[in-house]
């Protein structure tokens, strides 16, 4: 073990009992001991028989597991910290917090009425200009919103929906200096797909969800451009063998991304393992899509994005709460890390997964829906954010940000 934020060398040799990529082999089909980073980035894989180099760091985390980075497309913060009143030394302490999961990647995910919006987008695109490290987790935004489906707003603030408008795009989007790399929409809405085509020009994934959307309809909306669906299942019109629904649109079409919260609460362990046959797990990005309060003990919790109505988090599970703080049926996003997620995904019944199939989804595949092809995988060129995971129990050990030690559990 290395101690966290150990000065090193520019030259970093990390070495593992075993080392993951998406494809289950290594490069060259070798079974290397290590990588090897330089600048930040993974220049070399290590062999158990290259030479010794006396002017290498040499950080040993053998027997554990070198893995990509977790990329999180959907979170809306965690341990206290809420992204959409957050300051930036709240982004800088989310960032130092959740680097204990191996998370080394985050799109801040936001739903607020117009106005507090477009605050809280002028203060990112100036927060995220800054090129310090404490903010480095910090890939860009999700906003959630606005153009979604009342019908489906789930545990959103109602008040934060507005009708589809290129000019209100434009908005955001110079508002926050061009920082917004997703957004959720409704594509059945009016003027959606013109949206969706528009935001694809501008980089911007679209992402079908909080819809009503009819299985032609999402159809519909991946030929106008969208790649991505939010929290497939929730907050949807649900599949029936009449009417598959948006659920069914997203089964049946072999090249949009389904996001998927594996918490056991949001989707039922069953349906997991319908998508997973459905999809395959080169289509699935898992996410956390974690409240504010996530990590926080159970209690009922009155600010924030979900203050009014409030929010009760009651063993394990997040639920909107009555004035009274007794729950209500809608749950919102999720409490449990991500270790918690993929733990649940491998342990599914008559699903043969390999660790190397759960980071493929947990980071390969949101580094794809991004365009990023420098994160989520280890390979000479990629950007050196790993984590260091104990297989057995599915626990991060270490993460790495560019090749250095940002954390490390107790020894």
């Amino acid at each position: 073990m290395n101690p966290q934020g150990a000065a090193i060398s520019a030259r970093v040799i990390v070495l593992a009992g075993r080392v993951s990529t998406p494809e289950g082999v290594s490069p060259l089909d070798r079974k290397p001991d290590g990588i090897v980073i330089s600048d930040g980035r993974i220049v070399a894989m290590h062999d158990p028989d290259d030479p010794t180099d006396s002017h290498a760091t040499i950080l040993d985390f053998r027997p554990f597991t070198i893995a990509p980075g977790i990329l999180d497309l959907h979170v809306h913060g965690g341990h206290g910290i809420d992204f959409a009143t957050a300051d930036r030394t709240g982004l800088a302490e989310f960032a130092r917090k959740r680097a204990s999961t191996g998370t080394t990647g985050v799109l801040a995910t936001i739903a607020l009425p117009w106005d507090a919006l477009l605050e809280q987008m002028a203060n990112y695109g100036w927060w995220l200009d800054d090129p310090s490290e404490d903010l480095g987790m910090f890939l860009g935004l999700h906003i959630e919103g606005p153009f979604l489906n009342p019908r489906r707003i789930g545990a959103l603030p109602p008040e934060s929906l507005r009708t589809p408008s290129r000019d209100d795009l434009s908005r955001l989007v110079d508002t926050s200096r061009g920082r917004i790399r997703m957004m959720t929409i409704a594509p059945e809405l009016p003027g959606a797909l013109d949206l969706i085509a528009r935001m694809t020009q501008l980089g911007i994934v679209a992402s079908i969800g909080h819809t009503d959307a009819t299985f032609e309809q999402v159809f519909e909306a991946a030929n106008a451009g969208a790649r991505k669906v939010t929290h497939t299942f929730n907050a949807m019109r649900p599949f029936t063998h009449r009417d598959p629904g948006a659920v069914g649109g997203v089964l049946a079409h072999p090249d949009l991304f389904a996001e998927l919260i594996a918490d056991g609460y949001h989707v039922h362990p069953g349906a997991l393992a319908v998508l997973l046959r459905a999809k395959g797990v080169k289509r699935i990005a898992l996410v956390t899509d974690n409240v504010p309060q996530a990590g926080l003990p159970d209690g009922i919790y009155r600010t924030g994005t979900y203050g009014d109505p409030p929010m009760v988090i009651q063993g394990g599970v997040a639920h909107l709460a009555n004035p009274d703080g007794t729950p209500t049926q809608t749950i919102s996003g999720s409490v449990g890390d991500i270790a918690s997620h993929l733990r649940l995904v491998r342990d599914l019944p008559g699903i043969a997964l390999t660790t190397d199939d759960l980071f493929t989804m947990a980071s390969t595949v949101p580094a794809n829906i991004l365009n990023d092809p420098t994160r989520g995988r280890i390979s000479p060129g990629a950007c050196a954010d790993i984590g260091i995971w104990d297989e057995g129990s599915l626990e991060p050990v270490a993460t790495l940000s560019k090749g250095t030690v940002v954390w490390s559990r107790p020894t």
